[in-house]
């Protein structure tokens, strides 16, 4: 065990820890402060905290970089667990027309992991700037939701109405989101809520394997049993159908 972890591992057994997660479970608005933090300090408690009662933790910093900067301590503490950042959509602050692509996708994959992260839970870091823009409410993103798991089967022809009607593109290679192509039994499908594309292999109409590759190279990166695809969270709902954040 490395000394950072040893030194997590004192974090979790340490009283003023268990204090606080007591007060946290009690009282569902508690006040807790934690004095004499410093450093690196706040992102131990945190980090402690989520590996005594896993679940989904939200975290808000003060503004962005101190978000990111909480963000990056907490994903390194905990290598194999989920630590979400939550960014605005916009590329200044205040100018509301400018939309920032890549946060906006970021922004789809935390609320379609939260939608779906079931009681192991998971970390999200952001600020209130973040907060302050609607996300879409869960009724209406899993009513969008496309869910494809191995082993079920799977009629390509109805696959591709449901993806036009959900704003995606038909091309001959994805390689942004908003994309798929269908070559033979192979269905690549870059979903607007991940930063990575997936390969779906068919046999028949039985769905052989699904990974995830990487556009640039066409390398498998990683196996996996389920994919989510979600539709243009940004464009695709109206305001009726978006909710405050919590």
């Amino acid at each position: 065990m490395s000394n950072l972890h040893q030194l997590l591992d004192l974090f979790r057994k340490d009283r003023r820890n268990r204090g606080l997660l007591e007060a946290l479970q009690q009282h569902t608005q508690a006040r807790v402060l934690l004095d004499g933090i410093t450093g690196a300090q706040l992102a131990m408690a945190a980090a402690a905290a989520f590996l005594e009662q896993p679940r989904t933790h939200v975290l808000i910093a003060s503004d962005k970089e101190q978000a990111a900067y909480l963000q990056n301590d907490l994903a390194g503490l905990l290598e194999q667990k989920p630590v979400l950042f939550f960014p605005d959509s916009f590329k200044r602050p205040a100018h509301f027309e400018e939309i920032n692509s890549t946060q906006t996708l970021e922004r789809a994959d935390t609320v379609n992991r939260i939608a779906t992260a079931g009681k192991a839970g998971l970390i999200v870091v952001t600020y209130p700037e973040a907060l302050l823009e609607r996300v879409v409410a869960p009724a209406a993103l899993d009513q969008s939701r496309i869910d494809i798991n191995k082993g079920e089967r799977l009629d390509v022809d109805t696959i591709i109405d449901v993806l036009v009607e959900h704003g995606f593109a038909r091309e001959d290679f994805v390689f942004e989101p908003g994309q798929f192509s269908i070559r033979g039994g192979i269905v690549d499908i870059f979903s607007f809520g991940n930063d990575q594309p997936y390969r779906i292999e068919l046999f028949d109409d039985e769905v052989e394997s699904i990974r995830t590759f990487n556009p640039l190279t066409q390398l498998s990166l990683q196996n996996i049993s389920r994919v989510s695809i979600v539709p243009n969270i940004h464009s695709r709902f109206s305001q009726s159908q978006k909710v405050p954040f919590f």
